[in-house]
């Protein structure tokens, strides 16, 4: 089983963590460790694209950056130390290696593998859909994600990732 949190540890100065943009009860801040959700989000989708079973993730609460967003609604994967984290399981037969770059303008993933897999990946996320209002009275809405992995001699596996709710930013 792979998580983030086991991985990276606790985000302090003191670890190296530096200040960068966060979101805390839904609203844009700045805390030591923050915008660590761009790797978690950049590893979900390389997970999802590998096929991994997903354990455990969580969207943000708020699309804060609208049409300037750094991933697709539907395939971003929220963290908080001690609270949510990303947890995926590799249930093939096949070993993988996870490597991992991080400049200041870009944080890249993938997995490798000895043999190449067997079998393609597409994600498909809906178009965002009305959802009503939060206890608050703000806009909502969603997206489903699906997964389908199409592997040689076998069925399109067809997985449904859930639903993912947002609060519109304000503005």
């Amino acid at each position: 089983m792979f998580s983030v949190w086991q991985v990276a540890g606790e985000p302090t100065a003191q670890r190296g963590y530096q200040p960068a943009a966060a979101l805390k009860a839904g609203e844009l801040t700045q805390e030591t460790g923050g915008a660590i959700c761009l790797l978690s989000t950049v590893l979900y989708n390389v997970g999802l694209l590998a096929g991994l079973q997903v354990l455990e993730q969580h969207c943000h609460s708020v699309d804060s950056y609208g049409e300037r967003r750094y991933f697709e609604l539907g395939r971003d994967a929220a963290i908080e130390f001690g609270y949510l984290d990303l947890r995926f399981r590799n249930s093939w037969m096949q070993a993988l290696r996870l490597s991992v770059s991080v400049t200041d303008d870009a944080v890249q993933a993938s997995f490798s593998a000895a043999v190449a897999r067997p079998f393609d990946v597409g994600l498909i996320v809906s178009l965002p859909e009305d959802a009503g209002h939060d206890e608050r009275g703000r806009e909502m809405f969603s997206v489903r994600t699906t997964r389908r992995i199409d592997q040689a001699d076998a069925p399109v596996l067809s997985e449904d990732l859930g639903i993912s709710n947002y609060r519109r930013a304000p503005g």
